[in-house]
């Protein structure tokens, strides 16, 4: 997209939507790790234990991209959806009111910050499937 589209901070935005939609697919839907592991400093080296291991293991799984652009008159509008082969979670619980991330949390704070960056994200397939569309300025 930088190549045809030109230069411009917005693209370091969707490599960071991407990325963080890409590995919440993989970690949480086809490895099934649990986010309640990252409630504390000591956790995220559980974390990341278990995913290596997880990984070595795994025998099947699969995570979809499929990403369209489109050009506006001074900016341009990236539509992105992720869906992995993994059960989904209960997105409706952390887009609540009483989810909302906090500074003390460290979980959770992805769907915080791809909700921050899109103009939507809408999730379904039981939240195995998340679309979002971000929308950016060439001003």
């Amino acid at each position: 997209m930088q190549e045809s589209e030109g230069e411009g901070e917005h693209w370091h935005t969707v490599f960071s939507i991407l990325t963080e939609l890409y590995v919440n697919a993989l970690d949480h839907g086809v490895l099934k790790l649990e986010s309640s592991l990252k409630d504390s400093p000591e956790g995220f080296a559980r974390y990341f234990s278990e995913r290596e291991q997880r990984l070595e293991t795994l025998s099947w799984g699969s995570v979809s991209v499929h990403v369209q652009h489109a050009r506006l008159a001074a900016g341009g509008r990236v539509f992105i959806r992720i869906e992995d082969s993994g059960d989904g979670f209960d997105y409706e619980s952390w887009l609540s009111k009483e989810n909302t991330f906090n500074i003390g949390m460290l979980s959770g704070r992805g769907i915080e910050l791809v909700s921050g960056l899109c103009e939507s994200v809408e999730y379904s397939n039981h939240g195995a499937t998340v679309e979002v569309v971000y929308v950016y300025s060439n001003n």
